[in-house]
């Protein structure tokens, strides 16, 4: 009888030590679930950031565009400025001669 006992008490300790065995591995499987789960969360934020900078590259672009043509547009409009300075200034001498040639009455002298 009493070497059933220990034989019993022996079992006990055996499902004891197995349960604690269980305990811990299951611990560590939740442990290894919430790392995964933190993982498939930053993978999922990388795919947005990268989304977003994909967006962020196409706007930089985009505007990168249009300075360029802002660019050529004023080089444009300061090409005509000086042209149109230019004319200006010629009319201007012409005038200037004209008035020159003019006598003090406004009559063209010969």
């Amino acid at each position: 009888m009493e070497m059933r006992c220990q034989e019993g008490i022996r079992t006990v300790q055996k499902h004891q030590a197995a349960r604690v065995e269980i305990e811990a591995t299951i611990a560590d499987l939740r442990e290894q679930i919430r790392e995964q789960e933190l993982a498939s969360e930053r993978a999922r934020d990388n795919v947005s950031l990268e989304a977003r900078l994909g967006d962020v590259r196409d706007e930089l672009e985009t505007t990168r565009r249009c300075c360029l043509e802002l660019e050529s547009k004023s080089r444009e409009v300061e090409l005509g400025s000086s042209r149109r300075l230019d004319e200006l200034a010629a009319t201007r001498r012409v005038l200037e001669s004209d008035l020159l040639a003019t006598g003090a009455d406004g009559n063209l002298s010969c």
